[in-house]
């Protein structure tokens, strides 16, 4: 841009005008207005558009800037700064200090004065801060510089950091140790609710010093208390791998060893007994068994006497009991079956028929008395049906047998008026009623085929000898022609007790009817019992024990209709091997087929009754709920209005959109707590109620309370029981 020649003379004249009138004065203004000065500045500059341009220098140690006058201003650009001499320096002015500078006091009456320090930089030279420990490492508390030597401390000499102590023995310690719980000063963060990896051949422990030390995981090589999991039962076994003994023990005794017969010192020098090399578990206790909770005694077991005589004992219908085994003492040793507890128990002897599934009964001994064949109680000491051989005996088929003054065996005189023998067969006067086959002692015999076991009972009503089942002990039995468990009843009042099998064909017919549900053996049984107008059923198979009261006496049986009802109830059993310790809680689990077990976990699931604490995976819990492991908590999202109920927990707002949260009343959830976090910023979130208040705030009035509108934000509220509060805020 070009400026004529009067143009730049008239600028000049006005310029030298405005100089002569500044110099008049002895002040200088440039820029507009220049006659309006003010009085208090030497040099004025006015301007909207313009500003004022320093020198810009790029080395202040050349002469002759490395002497200039105190007050002097550049533009340094090396680092783009104003800078002002003072005492004899270059300051910078505004942006704070650079990188290679430091702050000073500028003379001793300044030295103890206070001074801050704004934005970033470097502090160059020494720093020092009063009545600081040594080895004090120093923190932030709010604006100030801070230290606590005895919690928080570096040990200078061996580089050792404190963390609650000031006397560090390794690299980091950390004191804080609550010895009544174990909990230490130190913890993960997140550690306790982290997914748990399956475990590895190392693990972290502590010695008795409380280091930190790396060691074998014992849950890789060992067999838990807790169980184990992976098994290979090809190469993990419990057990020796040499040739000792394997012992299992309670309170130091031996109770079962196994190893070989050498081994375990039990070679003899007697048939049975002289292979060293035999496999052998050794029982050095007495056995007991697990029986259903209705036996009361006579619990099954197997012992050794102080005679040392090998027994058997054990609970027979209940209330009964067997016992057989070795007897006697100083080399008069014998053999014994008993049976008993009212003397009219029988002892068995059957085969099995896999053909037919059928048992045959083979010979009975029962109240001092011998049956073969006879299904029922025998009616002479010895008593023979079927066939019967006797040999080495004298004898021709036209003699009978007879018992002289000694008990022996032998031929008999036959009175031939009565009867007769001709080649074998015996004749009878069959006009004489003693050998009419319809009456006994002159009184007549119902013309009825008799079942199974039965046996002939005088009815006076009818004034005849009727067939019925033997129960001369107590008890009656039958078999169900069908699986409907109604037919099982009692009716007969002088023997109140029948038991019943089910149908022979059950594999073929099916699972019992009317009965316990989830039952599904095919075999079962059922005592009944009668009890004035009511039956009462014991029922049980190979998994299930129930009860039931029906009414009436006589078959079908109807269902008790109370009030109230009575339903079928189950009998929880647990496995015989199960062993339950005070305070653990039961829960249900099968160990074998049975479908109401339960087991007991005690070193994870316990109730501390005496101090009312709860355990979960310990039986030491330290407060009224103690969890040692992870807490899983509800949690969903959603991006528009919900409703939290009983079974939220965590709720997280998702989306930029409005959003109604609403909640229960506070009085209708008494110590509830919910969380409700926010992920965008953007979007109105309200919680609302249909009473109460928030903190305070109204949840009814309009929208109800606003969620703080900020990206990530969480509270955790917790209802009183009539109003809701904000616990926290994150």
């Amino acid at each position: 841009m070009k400026i004529v020649l009067p143009i730049r003379l008239s600028i000049l004249a006005a310029l030298c005008t405005c100089i002569s009138t500044a110099l008049q004065a002895q002040q200088l203004k440039l820029g507009t207005t220049p006659t309006v000065i003010q009085k208090s500045a030497l040099l004025e500059l006015e301007s909207t558009k313009q500003g004022l341009l320093l020198t810009r220098i790029s080395d202040t140690l050349s002469a002759p800037l490395n002497t200039a006058l105190d007050g002097t201003i550049i533009y340094f650009t090396p680092d783009k700064s104003l800078r002002v001499r003072a005492n004899g320096i270059w300051q910078k002015l505004g942006s704070g200090v650079g990188l290679n500078d430091y702050i000073q006091n500028l003379s001793a009456g300044t030295q103890t004065a206070s001074f801050s320090i704004n934005g970033s930089g470097s502090i160059g030279g020494t720093l020092g801060l009063p009545s600081l420990a040594s080895g004090s490492v120093l923190f932030m508390n709010g604006a100030n510089v801070a230290q606590n030597s005895t919690n928080f401390f570096w040990d200078i000499a061996n580089s050792r950091l404190g963390v609650g102590t000031n006397t560090p023995n390794n690299k980091l310690e950390v004191a804080g140790t609550t010895a009544a719980t174990g909990t230490s000063g130190l913890r993960l963060k997140d550690l306790g609710t982290a997914t748990v990896q399956a475990y590895n051949s190392k693990v972290l422990s502590i010695n008795n010093n409380g280091d930190v030390i790396v060691t074998t995981n014992a849950g890789a090589n060992n067999w838990l208390i807790t169980g184990n999991t992976g098994i290979d039962q090809t190469l993990n076994f419990l057990g020796t791998t040499d040739d000792k003994k394997m012992s299992l023990r309670s309170n130091n005794q031996p109770y079962l060893e196994f190893g070989r017969r050498q081994t375990l010192g039990l070679t003899e020098g007697y048939t049975d007994y002289t292979d060293n090399d035999e496999k052998v578990t050794w029982v050095r206790s007495a056995l007991q068994f697990e029986v259903p909770p209705a036996v009361s005694f006579y619990k099954p077991k197997m012992w050794t006497t102080t005679d040392g005589n090998f027994r058997i004992k054990g609970a027979s219908a209940g209330t009964d009991y067997f016992e057989m085994g070795a007897t006697g003492t100083a080399n008069n040793g014998g053999f014994e079956f008993i049976i008993g507890d009212d003397g009219d128990e029988p002892i068995l002897f059957k085969s099995y028929n896999y053909a037919t599934t059928t048992f045959t009964e083979m010979m009975r001994l029962q109240s001092g008395k011998v049956g073969i064949g006879t299904n029922a109680l025998p009616v002479r000491k010895l008593e023979v049906q079927g066939d019967m051989r006797l040999t080495a005996s004298a004898g021709t088929p036209t003699s009978l047998l007879g018992r002289d003054a000694n008990g022996d065996i032998a031929n008999m005189a036959i009175n031939t008026t009565t009867l007769g023998i001709a080649t074998g067969t015996l004749t009878a006067n069959n006009n004489s009623n003693i050998w009419n086959a319809n009456k006994v002692q002159n009184r007549n015999v119902l013309d009825s085929v008799p079942g199974t076991g039965d046996v002939l009972k005088w009815n006076p009503t009818r004034s005849l000898w009727l067939p019925s089942p033997d129960i001369t002990g107590g008890a009656s039995y039958g078999t169900l022609a069908s699986t409907d468990i109604r037919n099982a009843d009692a009716p007969d009042a002088n023997y109140r007790m029948k038991i019943w099998a089910g149908p022979p064909s059950a594999p073929a017919a099916g699972t019992v009817s009317q009965g316990p549900l989830g039952t599904t053996a095919f075999a079962w049984s059922v005592l009944s019992f009668q009890n004035a107008a009511y039956t009462t059923q014991l029922y049980f198979d190979k998994n299930t024990l129930a009860l039931r009261e029906w009414q009436g006496n006589t078959a079908p049986l109807t269902a008790n209709a109370g009030p109230p009802a009575n339903p079928w109830y189950k009998v929880v059993t647990t496995h015989g091997d199960n062993i339950f310790t005070d305070g653990g809680l039961i829960f249900a689990g099968k160990t074998s087929d049975a479908s109401t077990e339960v087991k007991q976990d005690d070193a994870n699931l316990h109730w501390d009754n005496t101090n009312k604490e709860l355990g979960i995976g310990t039986n030491a819990p330290a407060s009224t709920l103690d969890v040692r492991g992870s807490l899983s908590m509800p949690i969903r999202s959603g991006t528009t209005n919900t409703t939290l109920t009983a079974d939220d927990y965590t709720f997280i707002k998702t989306g930029t959109g409005n959003a109604t949260i609403n909640i229960p009343a506070a009085n209708t959830c008494a110590g509830r707590i919910y969380i409700v976090k926010r992920v965008s910023a953007t979007g109105s979130v309200f919680i609302k109620s249909t009473t109460g208040t928030l903190d305070g705030t109204s949840l009814t009035a309009g929208s109800g309370v606003t969620f703080t509108a900020t990206a990530n934000r969480s509270w955790m509220i917790q209802s009183d029981g009539t109003n809701w509060y904000i616990l926290a805020q994150l």
